[in-house]
């Protein structure tokens, strides 16, 4: 028969009122307290109950609620979202919005909410904008450029699935 293995986990007991938050990973991570939320592993978690307008170190952020780390953005509940130079920000309607580099260079994301609005994706440097191509599910939608950003429609309700989109650099 094996021996019993030892306990390898930490455990904590919080006592009191309010909101915290809690990460399970499968390895030792490196938590740290922010007023935004918290940044683990040098990635930025987003939360609060009320609207946070942030600014520092090549992050922005206007909303409650977004996760961010290099090339790969979600805004979960706000305007916007920015790290380094790369941005996301939702004009209008209610709805979530993700962003991400692919290995290729393409920008891919989702969009999940209750109404449509529009969607501006400032691209990382060394994106080519002109002559890009826009899809959402599929099929080419028109778009504009405008100050180095794509700016795009998107029609959602709260009853449908969400939507992929993807942004090929021109070509």
């Amino acid at each position: 028969m094996d021996a019993p293995r030892p306990r390898t986990s930490h455990q904590r007991k919080y006592v009191g009122t309010g909101d915290f938050l809690t990460v399970v990973a499968p390895v030792a991570v490196q938590a740290r307290a922010k007023a935004f939320g918290a940044t683990v592993n040098g990635e930025y978690v987003l939360l609060s109950p009320k609207p946070l307008k942030v600014d520092e170190n090549g992050l922005r952020f206007h909303g409650t609620a977004a996760y961010a780390r290099p090339n790969q953005l979600a805004l979960f509940e706000g305007t916007l979202l920015a790290l380094n130079g790369m941005a996301i920000r939702r004009d209008g309607g209610e709805f979530g919005i993700s962003a991400s580099q692919q290995a290729n260079g393409t920008l891919a994301g989702r969009i999940v909410g209750r109404s449509g609005g529009t969607i501006r994706l400032t691209p990382p440097v060394g994106f080519d904008t002109s002559r890009c191509q826009v899809k959402v599910n599929g099929a080419v939608v028109p778009h504009k450029l405008e100050s180095g950003a794509i700016r795009f429609n998107v029609h959602i309700s709260q009853s449908e699935a969400p939507k992929s989109y993807t942004i090929i650099a021109g070509q």
